[in-house]
């Protein structure tokens, strides 16, 4: 019972520790007259949980391709009726496993899969991938299913979209 209570108290002070941390960010990012990525996009609720909506500009450190790959994402978002970021729960279990067996095909080519993001569309799942590719490397994308679309990371790097239909 005391085990219990005990890991009851390191839950509690793990998520304050968690929010004391997320405050002291948000703080700075004020501070330095900073915004996420997120926060330039007209869906903020979709890409705020994102590895790509993590990061920050301000009026002193501006991406050049910021402004072209939040307009991108807007278009992505409206062109394929995106719901929401998809967090791997239950409900996409099969199709998390499904990405993950593509996945290692594509890289078992030499292929490097990077900078994965996932949506729902509420009868499907989107699986976008963007990273530097070579031309040779576009047919080994193809190959699998994936096509190419506007760049949403990086105007320096391919995006690549694979959509898996659940219903």
């Amino acid at each position: 019972m005391e085990a219990l209570e005990e890991w009851g108290r390191s839950g509690e002070i793990a998520k304050k520790l968690k929010t004391d941390v997320n405050m002291y960010l948000y703080d700075i990012d004020k501070k330095m007259d900073t915004t996420r990525y997120y926060e330039q996009t007209k869906y903020q609720d979709i890409f705020k949980n994102t590895y790509w909506g993590s990061f920050t500009s301000s009026p002193n450190h501006y991406p050049p391709d910021l402004k072209t790959c939040c307009e991108n994402r807007n278009k992505f978002i409206e062109d394929n009726s995106i719901k929401s970021c998809v967090t791997w729960n239950n409900r996409f279990s099969k199709k998390r496993e499904f990405f993950r067996i593509i996945h290692r095909r594509i890289e078992a080519t030499g292929v490097r899969v990077d900078h994965t993001e996932y949506y729902d569309t509420g009868y499907s799942v989107i699986g976008i991938s963007s990273h530097h590719c070579y031309d040779h490397q576009h047919a080994i994308w193809q190959k699998y299913g994936f096509r190419l679309i506007d760049p949403l990371y990086s105007t320096e790097q391919s995006t690549y979209l694979y959509e898996y239909f659940y219903k």
